[in-house]
């Protein structure tokens, strides 16, 4: 699993150099020997991911239940000390503050799955695609993989 949060946020949320999260992304994925499954949505890294991929899972849900779900997610991760995103912990601070997820997803993520949709397009991809729009076929996705979804939509 390469997580590609964990690469991108270096220790006290500072951003690593985009270049060097290229190359270090691409680097694991060469290094992958029994195949390789990226986590996360990063412009900068898709146009040279989908060129390669065989299958592409898009988690295209809807906003307000996606939003109320990221948002329930941050908060119990800021007061459970959850360790995220590589070695950092989210506080209710940074959880509530307008860099957040929780506000890129509510105000921001529809223009990101718009370039997501263009880039799908414009890639020329052989991937098998598969575009999950709603937590209905995200649940019958999982089953469809014998996997108990209870513990994954939260």
């Amino acid at each position: 699993m390469i997580e590609l949060d964990a690469i991108f946020w270096l220790p006290n949320w500072v951003e690593r150099d985009r270049g060097e999260m290229l190359r270090i992304a691409l680097d694991r994925v060469e290094q992958a020997t029994d195949g390789w499954i990226v986590d996360g949505n990063y412009s900068r890294i898709r146009s040279h991911l989908l060129p390669i991929a065989d299958t592409v899972i898009w988690l295209n849900l809807p906003r307000i239940p996606t939003t109320l779900r990221v948002a329930k997610r941050s908060l119990l991760n800021a007061i459970n000390g959850t360790r995220i995103c590589g070695d950092n912990y989210e506080t209710l601070k940074t959880a509530l503050s307008p860099d957040s997820i929780i506000w890129y997803r509510a105000f921001h993520g529809q223009k990101s799955q718009q370039g997501i949709a263009v880039d799908l397009a414009d890639s020329q991809t052989q991937a098998n695609i598969y575009e999950i729009r709603s937590y209905r076929q995200l649940r019958a996705f999982y089953q469809s993989l014998g996997i108990d979804a209870r513990h994954h939509l939260t």
